[in-house]
């Protein structure tokens, strides 16, 4: 996990938990993980954690997984769920499919937008 998604990781988890009211101790129990393994992921420690503890920490908070590692605080409630749907949506494709994704993705970033239609001619 890069240092990006260890400090989303932490300020939502942080927020979420705060949101729900409930201390670090009161976490851990619903998550069925030590007190001290939440501590250490809000301080943004060095160690990623294991997918086991991160839906553990989803579960008891009630967000799913992806939530957690992604800067959600400037998104919009509408942003966020539009993501979810798009992150439920992706899962569901079958390999070839994510694999397209990605490529239509990666040429986003690179490029900007990305046409899908045939470039059309000049009018003379």
């Amino acid at each position: 996990m890069d240092t990006e998604a260890r400090i989303a990781l932490a300020t939502n988890v942080r927020s979420l938990r705060s949101r729900l009211n409930l201390s670090q101790a009161r976490l851990a129990q619903k998550a069925g993980i030590a007190q001290t393994v939440i501590s250490y992921i809000e301080r943004t420690g060095t160690k990623s954690p294991t997918l086991d503890v991160l839906e553990a920490l989803a579960r008891a908070l009630g967000v799913p997984v992806w939530s957690l590692l992604v800067d959600v605080q400037g998104m919009s409630d509408q942003d966020i769920e539009r993501f979810a749907v798009l992150s439920q949506t992706y899962r569901q494709l079958p390999p070839e499919g994510r694999d397209e994704v990605l490529r239509v993705a990666e040429r986003e970033q690179r490029y900007g937008e990305v046409r899908t239609d045939k470039p059309q001619e000049p009018t003379p």
